[in-house]
């Protein structure tokens, strides 16, 4: 498999994450969690940045627009100016402690939208990975985490894979439903040299990508034997998360962070892309919800 590297923003992330690509607009949407930065392509490696009122950890794609995991609350958001602004809550994060916050969150099959929960000083594992279906309902579906991390969803095995960064290891269940954890199996774990698993996808093919934070690289793993099937390593040291993208769906998008680092270079905090070669991704899931936003922001 043949593979080309490119920086496409040197964007000095704090923690860079959560890049979601709209196919019908050939967007892509990414993160700076704690820098509270949106930033969204308005050219070949060109990005606009937009400040949010608060932590947004996750955004994903709905039949109304964005939505995203903003504070404790799951909200439709519109880009106003330089700003993103909360346009209509769709669902609350019930009674969350004050060291809890979202993180991670993609779309399911179903068109429900996962979001992990976790502990902002990553020291408790009292995270959990919550399921937002289309009319609304918080179904918290998994505990025990440290850091959520993914969730990434292989449509032709039906499964979905879960990480929890803080104990270096993937969970793989069966189907993408309110109870799919109950089957929830260790898919993977891995050695402090090979860094710790974060954010993730799967490809056409069902082998899972992963991100590793402090593992400087992206690899992908057989959806059998979990066995890293490639390696590519990258020139930022904290890797955080990828996301297929492009027209045909063969460039991986690849964030990072540079929070934590004594001495960051220039492309930590980056966002690469990555041309596979032979390669076609599925289209990016939409989430849909019943609830629509209100069309009084403009």
């Amino acid at each position: 498999m043949d593979a080309n590297l490119e920086i496409v923003w040197r964007a000095e992330a704090l923690l860079g994450e959560g890049p979601c690509w709209d196919a019908s607009k050939a967007v892509l949407t990414w993160l700076d969690i704690k820098g509270l930065r949106l930033f969204q392509n308005i050219g070949r490696g060109q990005f606009k940045s937009y400040s949010t009122p608060k932590i947004l950890s996750s955004v994903v794609v709905s039949n109304h627009g964005l939505v995203g995991a903003l504070g404790s609350e799951i909200c439709h958001l519109q880009l106003v100016g330089d700003a993103v602004v909360p346009a209509g809550v769709i669902a609350r994060l019930p009674d969350p402690p004050t060291h809890l916050r979202f993180n991670d969150g993609k779309v399911a099959p179903d068109g429900a939208y996962w979001i992990g929960v976790m502990d902002d000083e990553e020291k408790r594992s009292d995270g959990a990975w919550w399921r937002l279906s289309p009319s609304g309902e918080m179904t918290e579906v998994d505990t025990g985490y440290t850091v959520t991390n993914g969730p990434a969803f292989d449509c032709e095995r039906r499964r979905t894979y879960l990480t929890d960064s803080g104990a270096r290891t993937i969970y793989v269940a069966e189907g993408w439903g309110a109870d799919a954890c109950r089957s929830k199996r260790v898919f993977r774990s891995f050695t402090e040299a090979e860094g710790y698993p974060d954010g993730m996808t799967v490809d056409s093919e069902g082998r899972v990508w992963v991100a590793f934070w402090d593992g400087a690289a992206v690899r992908a793993l057989d959806p059998e034997t979990a066995e890293t099937l490639v390696e590519l390593p990258l020139p930022a040291s904290r890797p955080t998360s990828c996301e297929f993208g492009g027209v045909d769906h063969s460039i991986l998008y690849v964030t990072s962070a540079r929070a934590g680092l004594l001495h960051p270079s220039d492309v930590d905090g980056a966002l690469f892309a990555i041309r596979i070669d032979g390669l076609s991704a599925p289209r990016s899931n939409l989430f849909f919800t019943n609830n629509p936003a209100p069309n009084n922001i403009r």
